[in-house]
């Protein structure tokens, strides 16, 4: 993704999480949030996700 395709995805999880939120949908925050709130970039968490399931295959 570039720049501006990475800062639209995290307007829009943020945005979306903000309006869940907002109805009274109660989950415990996601790690991937907890990244973008903090201008961190989540994909680092893709890449440690699929390499878990390679290992448990």
């Amino acid at each position: 993704m570039g720049p501006a395709q990475r800062t639209l995805y995290r307007d829009v999880m943020l945005e979306t999480y903000s309006h869940l939120i907002s109805v009274g949908y109660c989950i415990i925050k996601p790690e991937v949030i907890l990244k973008l709130e903090l201008g961190e970039e989540p994909w680092s968490l893709e890449c440690k996700f699929l390499n878990q399931k390679r290992e448990g295959e």
